[in-house]
């Protein structure tokens, strides 16, 4: 081993101690910590190896492409979540979503991803040190994982090697190869969405741990994928060329499709849209209609014969209202659906109100409800 390589090696073998330390004796590298941690391991490489700069020839196409594949995802988890519900976010943009998640993770994925790739270049393809890096990075992605982690039994050492291990190996193995071919600002990009849609987005799918962990686990196995082919074809300029102007519409419609249907599912914005699993408004509207609901509070101007859009036992329900009574300055709505005899029997208090049905969209909400009964099952 070279003299710049052995002192690569103890540097990575410095930095893997104190991260096992924080993984088997005590977590003192979390959240904002873990950020400086990585800011003055940063800072100390330059000092004693100096940085590379990430000049690659297909980083442009490489940056796109993971945008596109990344877009991709969240609009068929979105999608997926209309099957089986949303959940708000607690933290959307909030100060305790900005101290403890927003910029530590930002903050972690920029430094790692930036110490990965000088680590990488200076390591000149030594395999030891790549392995030592693939470690090291790994253990940063698990290390608070480990320590906090329940390892009583057979059961849970499992669900941690699958909720965390195996997302951590295919995410690291992805890094190591897209930053050694293409630099780091994809892998930051990459880093960055993933982890902040949660906090940044006002709702996300209300999807099982094995669902997330399993999309962790295979979204970096296709990125490595289009990686390994846009390197492969990194002199064929003709492809180059017509894989930009694909590249660049596909990223375009998919932002836009990812936003409508955030916009329409999350509840947060005026407007927002909501498919109908019942025939309690026939022939009004239909089982599998879309109905357009309009976020409002001006309660007095409510009107008898309006269509109300309500929260009950965790239900949104599109019930007619029927009438409605003012009680020291808080209204009570009464509702019926059209096709229903009797009214229902409870009352409708303002905070269960989402709004007042607008418009109707006959029939495309059907492949919701079926997909929701099919879940059910």
């Amino acid at each position: 081993m070279k003299k710049g390589e052995f002192r690569l090696f103890i540097y990575g073998l410095l930095l893997l101690l104190v991260l096992l330390l924080n993984s088997f004796v005590v977590s003192f590298l979390t959240g904002i910590y873990m950020s400086l941690f990585l800011g003055v391991m940063l800072i100390i490489f330059k000092v004693i190896f100096g940085f590379e700069k990430s000049n690659y020839r297909v980083t442009k196409e490489i940056v796109l492409d993971t945008l596109i594949v990344v877009l991709v995802f969240l609009l068929a988890f979105y999608l997926f979540g209309l099957i089986i519900g949303f959940a708000k976010t607690g933290n959307f943009f909030t100060g305790v979503g900005l101290i403890n998640y927003l910029i530590p993770i930002t903050l972690n994925v920029i430094f790692k991803e930036i110490l990965r790739f000088n680590y990488l270049v200076k390591s000149d393809n030594n395999k030891k040190l790549i392995v030592l890096c693939f470690l090291i990075f790994s253990f940063i992605d698990l290390s608070n994982s480990i320590f906090y982690g329940n390892f009583s039994d057979i059961v849970h050492i499992f669900k941690f090697f699958a909720l965390s291990i195996l997302p951590t190996i295919t995410y690291n193995i992805y890094a190591i190869y897209a930053n050694k071919n293409a630099g780091y600002k994809s892998v930051i990009i990459y880093g960055v969405i993933i982890g902040l849609y949660a906090y940044i987005i006002p709702i996300v799918p209300n999807a099982d741990e094995y669902v997330t962990s399993l999309i962790r686990f295979l979204l970096p196995v296709v990125l490595l994928y289009r990686i390994y082919n846009t390197v492969k074809n990194e002199n064929d300029e003709k492809i180059e060329r017509e894989y930009n102007k694909k590249d660049y519409i596909s990223l375009i419609v998919c932002t836009f499709i990812v936003c409508v249907l955030v916009y329409f599912s999350s509840g947060y914005f005026k407007y927002h849209a909501i498919a109908i699993a019942t025939g309690s408004m026939s022939p009004n509207i239909e089982r599998g209609d879309v109905v357009i609901v309009k976020k409002r509070n001006d309660y007095e101007n409510f009107k008898v014969g309006e269509v109300l859009a309500y929260e009950y036992h965790n239900i949104i329900v599109i019930h007619r209202i029927s009438k409605m009574v003012k009680v020291d300055d808080e209204y009570y709505f009464y509702t019926k659906g059209d096709a229903n005899i009797e009214e229902d029997n409870y009352i409708i208090k303002q905070d269960m109100i989402e709004g007042t049905v607008g418009t109707r969209i006959p029939y495309i909400g059907m492949p919701t409800v079926w997909l929701n009964e099919m879940w059910e099952e």
